[in-house]
């Protein structure tokens, strides 16, 4: 386990069902584009606790992309235990205006699932990364 940052790290949280597969591939594309590498715990191939992946791989990224469309217990969880480390934080949500209270102060990007909502998607996900890139993850 290490303590420090891996710096091409990105930890995922977002619901894992089908119908978030697409927004995963642009997430998961637009890190790869940014020679970093996106992981949801869903995808480890590791025998072991959950939970305790979760924390440590949140606590290992250097920074996090969040999906929080339909307000997921799970997600909220860990985007209050990434922001409680410090780690910068790319919220993403399908309604923006549903978001919770704790958050909606909290930039978002607000997206669509369908092709001309994907490409938008990718485009302001690409300009946040390097943005976060450029100053320096977690810094």
């Amino acid at each position: 386990m290490s303590l420090v940052p891996i710096a091409n790290q990105v930890f995922v949280a977002m619901p894992f069902a089908p119908r978030f597969d697409p927004v995963w591939g642009a997430i998961r594309d637009v890190c790869r584009g940014a020679s970093l590498f996106a992981y949801r715990v869903d995808q480890l191939p590791v025998p072991g606790d959950l939970t305790r992946q979760i924390l440590d791989g949140i606590r290992e990224s250097a920074f996090v992309v969040a999906d929080l469309t339909g307000n997921n217990l799970n997600v909220a969880f860990e985007v209050g235990y990434a922001a409680a480390l410090g780690k910068d934080l790319v919220l993403l949500s399908e309604d923006v205006a549903a978001l919770p209270f704790d958050v909606r102060n909290l930039r978002a990007i607000a997206y669509a699932r369908e092709p001309p909502g994907l490409f938008e998607l990718r485009r302001q996900l690409a300009l946040v990364i390097e943005l976060i890139l450029a100053r320096g993850a977690g810094s």
